[in-house]
């Protein structure tokens, strides 16, 4: 697998399309077809890092093949379990959301998550908490 395949397969774990990338990263939808076409062999250091920043990709993986794909050491566990990531993207945003809260934020968050969880399974038991820290 080379640097384009690479890159297209962030992209595509991303759920971005060819624009979306370009546009966030601040290129043209062709370069970002051209460096995973194999076209730019050498992508410029500055350009990999906000690819692999976008799309939550381990920057060494991206330019060497080396390591992991995912940036995120649970995701990297959970594509090792399944074989694929089975994480969406906006699984991948909580996590990231959940991690820059407060304690008590992640407390509220966790139990909001939880009492939703049980009023979309119908289930009568008892919500349980989480202790505020």
């Amino acid at each position: 697998m080379n640097i384009g395949d690479r890159v297209k397969r962030a992209r595509e774990a991303a759920e971005l399309s060819l624009a979306e990338l370009a546009r966030t990263i601040g290129v043209s939808r062709s370069a970002i077809g051209q460096i995973e076409n194999g076209m730019t062999k050498s992508p410029t250091a500055e350009n990999l890092y906000k690819i692999a920043c976008k799309t939550k990709t381990n920057l060494d993986w991206l330019i060497t093949g080396k390591g992991g794909m995912a940036k995120d050491v649970l995701l990297q566990l959970d594509i090792a379990a399944t074989g694929a990531s089975s994480m969406s993207k906006d699984e991948g945003d909580l996590i990231e959301v959940y991690r820059k809260l407060s304690p008590s934020a992640k407390s509220r968050l966790l139990n909001a998550a939880k009492a939703l969880r049980y009023d979309e399974l119908g289930e009568p038991e008892e919500i349980p908490t989480v202790k505020r820290a």
